[in-house]
């Protein structure tokens, strides 16, 4: 990741004096999402794949020669590779060469549209190949896209994707100290009417086009699939916002009056942003321009109100400096400033990013990362019937660290994209039903959502349980509404196999006096009717006998409980932000 210096520092060598080509590059790597190259994703390497694409095309719309356009076509077609998120460098490097021209034209040189004609032609002759690619194999045309062909055809509102872009665009001038943006505003006015040199029209077409391609698109996805302001597909940019004031400072910060609109338009952005909403938990690891925000709040030394109160007063402080200070001191001062506020972000990112990674491995924790291997060896295989119940940091942690771990089973969708195979639980005989071509495992994981008719091996507070496969194993039942450590939530439904045509289902429920809650109420039902009820006091257990029918194999019974409560709520420092309700417990069937 920290690659992403060298185009960045080569660019600014073609654009500014070499002692500001060094400060652009150093406030590049003082970006907080440097801290995502302590992670196995794919932000590390997009990031300089980026930037060389992005500078590749800043110098093939400078100098328009075959060899230049074919450079930058290599490098947009390497940064797609490493992150299908790059296809948008097609479309953004379209839009620079018309920018390009357009700003040409007001410096009065001409840079004829056919200089771009082999351009042009890969990119019928691409567009061509994957569209017949995927007409052949019979797909849909989304199915191209690959992880990302669930955001087509989604359902769009035109409100809700203003909405995010106005939201992703003030969070872009926020993580970047609010100058940075100013300064390509103003950059792009300067060139409309005094013109620029080649060099720098290449950058502002590059920048100009890159900035709305990436907000608008990021903001398309977030609006109708996260809800929240998605930083990590969209700090690409801030290296070319930092190479923005770099050019500005070189320029001698030209126009009071130009600097003070354009420090006003990042005020104004982030002065609509809905701060008390956007900053929960859910930035954690998307957002890091938010996380100095949530760690004040979190920590307990400011308040939503005083944490709007502290970001609107930096902006200010922002656009004042940008506006107001001469040639020399902003040289200084505004570097500075972006610098500051970048390494007071790390130290609240790095405090946050830890703690978040402490928890996950708290939860995910089974002992050494490859006890799985060690216990049953590599020549064994194992297998993981995925329910939701857990967190999926379980299962992503084992199947890392073990190679005898594959495949998993998925009775339910899994997050992420891991390979998985499609399973169903046969009902009259409570087998689990395996595609063809899958090998029989030798051992099996579950969580305690799942009944297996022999005592697990091994158990794990999480609720991930490990199983001998024999012969005669089969799955007695499973739980929908139940968590992977065998809490129930309000309402859950248990499903048993090989039921026979009238009997008995025997569940377990106990209550946990640390909830505070008073005697609860549980109301079993099968087939729609009211079949059994009791009252659960404080720290108490019930046994529920429900009179069940088995005319297909397996038998049904909902149960809600109630009241419930949320642990982090009622427990000083609790994490659990779950609303449980009762312990379930191993049930029973008996034939009437």
């Amino acid at each position: 990741m920290t690659l992403a210096v060298v185009p960045a520092f080569l660019w600014a060598r073609r654009l500014v004096p070499p002692r500001l080509a060094v400060v652009a590059a150093g406030l590049v790597l003082l970006m907080p999402s440097f801290l995502y190259t302590g992670t196995l994703m794919t932000e590390n390497a997009f990031l300089p794949a980026f930037l060389l694409a992005a500078y590749a095309t800043a110098v093939a719309l400078e100098r328009p020669t075959r060899f230049a356009q074919g450079a930058a076509l290599a490098a947009i077609a390497l940064a797609t590779a490493v992150r299908l998120q790059g296809v948008v460098l097609f479309g953004i490097y379209a839009t620079a060469i018309l920018v390009k021209h357009v700003l040409d034209r007001r410096a009065g040189e001409r840079t004829p549209l056919r200089s771009f004609w082999c351009s042009g032609l890969a990119f019928v002759v691409v567009g061509g190949l994957a569209l017949g690619t995927t007409i052949a194999r019979g797909d849909r045309l989304a199915a191209s896209l690959g992880a990302y062909q669930s955001a087509v055809g989604a359902g769009y509102s035109a409100g809700d994707v203003a909405r995010w872009t106005l939201y992703h665009a003030a969070e872009l001038g926020l993580s970047v100290a609010f100058a940075p943006l100013s300064a390509l505003l103003a950059l792009l006015v300067l060139a409309w009417r005094r013109g620029a040199g080649p060099a720098e029209r290449s950058f502002l077409a590059v920048s100009a086009a890159a900035v709305p391609w990436l907000v608008v698109t990021v903001a398309l996805f977030a609006s109708r699939h996260s809800g929240r302001v998605e930083e990590r597909y969209l700090f690409y940019l801030a290296p070319l916002l930092l190479l923005a004031l770099a050019v500005w400072l070189a320029r001698g910060r030209p126009g009071t009056l130009l600097a003070a609109v354009a420090a006003a338009i990042p005020l104004g952005l982030v002065a609509a942003l809905p701060l008390g909403r956007l900053v929960n938990v859910g930035i954690l690891a998307d957002t890091f321009g938010l996380h100095p925000l949530y760690w004040l709040e979190q920590e307990g030394l400011l308040g939503t109100g005083a944490v709007r109160a502290l970001v609107l007063g930096v902006a200010a402080l922002a656009a004042v400096l940008f506006a107001v200070l001469p040639r020399r001191s902003a040289r200084f001062a505004l570097p500075a400033l972006v610098g500051c506020v970048f390494l007071a972000s790390q130290i609240a990112v790095f405090d946050v990013v830890r703690t978040y990674s402490r928890t996950l491995e708290d939860v995910a924790r089974t002992g050494a990362p490859g006890w799985l291997d060690d216990r049953f060896g590599r020549d064994q295989t194992l297998g993981f019937i995925w329910t939701g119940a857990l967190n999926p940091a379980i299962v992503w942690q084992l199947e890392f660290w073990n190679r005898n771990l594959d495949p998993v089973y998925r009775l339910a969708p899994e997050p992420g994209n891991l390979p998985a195979a499609e399973a169903t639980i046969d009902g009259p005989t409570g087998k689990l039903r395996i595609p063809p071509g899958f090998a029989e495992p030798d051992a099996l994981l579950s969580d305690s959502t799942l009944v297996l008719n022999e005592e697990p091996l091994r158990t794990f507070p999480s609720g991930l349980r490990v199983h001998n496969v024999r012969p005669t194993t089969r799955i007695s039942g499973s739980a929908e509404g139940v968590y992977g450590d065998s809490w129930s939530g309000g309402r859950f439904r248990y499903t048993h196999y090989g039921c026979g045509p009238s009997g008995w289902l025997g569940l377990v429920l106990a209550s946990d006096a640390t909830l505070g809650l008073p005697s609860q109420t549980v109301v079993a039902r099968a087939e729609g009717r009211e079949v059994a009820s009791a009252l659960v006091a404080p720290g108490r257990q019930v046994y529920l006998r429900i009179p069940v029918d088995g005319r297909d194999g397996r038998c049904m019974v909902q149960v809600d409980v109630s009241p419930t409560a949320v642990p982090a709520e009622v427990i000083p420092g609790s994490p659990d932000t779950r609303r449980l309700g009762l312990r379930f417990y191993r049930p029973t069937y008996l034939p009437r």
